[in-house]
């Protein structure tokens, strides 16, 4: 007698798509690679975005209008005017037709900002961040990227930087290797990237210069390969070693399967992709553990200055307090301590395009059940436009590390941090 795979796990969540539900997430994901395909994104210097024909613009992802009265900076802070007549060469007269209504807006795959204007809006997002530094508390960051590669991370040289050298180490999504290798080469930092997919759409860590890559990096195949889903992205593995603490950080940079076709639709694949991650990683090792919390949400993607043409998502950061190991623990060989979870914690950060701390919500079930906790479930704020949380971190559950106080003075702030107008 033939037995039958089950639909829905114990607890009554859905873990299996029907021969039917995959061939149209299939189809709708090979539809996504053509069209992203036939429009990629070019990102042009300042200068080159001035010279631009109008009529050319929706070749090279620009869309809709960008308004002086939508800017909530002064205009004489920035370092050059060029931004004054790139925002009039921007500004689309809309030819009203026949019939008195208004002919729609071409339609590229996102806006094309300039170098000067995303840097003047990053910096005064995250005014408040400094620079990561070679002791003390370690910074987490993300990012997806949208798309990042070489030409994008040149144009927007200075914004990155701002992003980049507040965290010790980011998790990226959406980018291709080449983009990580330009960002740490201007800002004096380490990179590992993974594999891309058709549409460019890889994962990466850059990460600070006091810690020291001592095993890795690994692609985990199967999360890429779930239900044979084309497009879907493999997790990136790197053990970081923090020369300053001697503690190792197992990172986990993720991009889950995305919600085209609906969050309850494609819940099944990251459901599946987290199982997989958990396969490959195997359960989360007991023992003392540094505390992560203070996760700040920087919703710069929100902007109406350049839409979602910087990046996509929140820019989100995490402060994972720590004190430095005892000797006897720093002594062990680091496959000894890795063995063991011996002053090893692993944290997955990324993209999970799933709505973090949504009870209703079964994708991230893999995980917590293997002691990958989600960092503070509570935290709401919407990071993507589905209203909803889909970048945050997991990890080890932390404990207080005998003799040492660290994370007791962070203040925990966890929420979106606004800018105001």
């Amino acid at each position: 007698m033939k037995t039958r795979q089950r639909s829905f796990d114990a607890d009554g969540a859905r873990i299996l798509l029907s021969p039917a539900d995959l061939a149209k997430m299939i189809d709708l994901e090979a539809a996504h690679t053509a069209h992203v395909q036939a429009n990629p994104m070019i990102w042009l210097p300042n200068r080159a975005i001035l010279k631009l024909d109008l009529n050319d613009g929706p070749k090279f992802g620009f869309q809709g209008v960008v308004r002086m009265e939508d800017l909530d900076f002064d205009f004489a802070d920035l370092e050059s005017h060029e931004d004054l007549e790139n925002l009039k060469a921007f500004h689309r007269k809309q030819k009203k037709n026949k019939g008195g209504g208004r002919n729609p807006q071409p339609q590229g795959p996102q806006n094309m900002p300039s170098g000067n204007v995303v840097d003047a809006v990053v910096a005064k997002y995250l005014a408040s961040m400094t620079a990561a530094g070679p002791t003390g508390n370690v910074i987490l960051g993300e990012q997806n990227a949208l798309f990042g590669d070489r030409q994008k991370a040149r144009t927007y040289a200075s914004a990155w930087t701002r992003v980049v050298t507040p965290a010790h180490i980011t998790c990226w999504s959406e980018i291709v290797p080449d983009f990580l290798q330009e960002l740490a080469t201007t800002n004096g930092y380490n990179y590992v990237g993974g594999t891309p997919n058709s549409r460019k759409q890889g994962v990466g860590i850059t990460y600070h210069s006091r810690f020291q890559l001592v095993k890795g990096p690994f692609e985990i195949k199967k999360t890429g390969q779930a239900a044979k889903i084309p497009d879907l992205r493999d997790d990136l593995v790197a053990y970081l070693l923090d020369s300053w603490s001697g503690w190792i950080v197992c990172v986990v940079a993720v991009h889950r399967k995305s919600m085209r076709g609906g969050a309850k639709f494609t819940e099944p694949v990251r459901y599946q992709e987290n199982v997989d991650n958990v396969n490959y990683l195997g359960n989360a090792k007991p023992g003392m553990k540094p505390v992560i919390k203070n996760i700040r949400v920087f919703n710069i993607w929100k902007n109406q200055v350049f839409g979602r043409g910087f990046t996509d998502h929140g820019t989100c950061y995490a402060t994972m307090a720590m004190c430095p190991l005892s000797d006897d623990i720093r002594k062990m060989s680091v496959e000894d301590r890795i063995a063991k979870g011996v002053g090893v914690i692993t944290v997955m950060q990324g993209d999970w395009n799933c709505l973090l701390g949504d009870p209703s919500v079964t994708c991230q079930k893999p995980l917590e059940q293997a002691g990958y906790g989600l960092v503070n479930p509570a935290l709401k704020v919407s990071t993507q436009a589905h209203g909803g949380r889909l970048d945050g971190i997991h990890a080890e559950s932390g404990t207080a590390q005998p003799g040492c106080n660290a994370g007791d003075g962070v203040k925990d702030d966890s929420g979106e941090v606004t800018v105001d107008a």
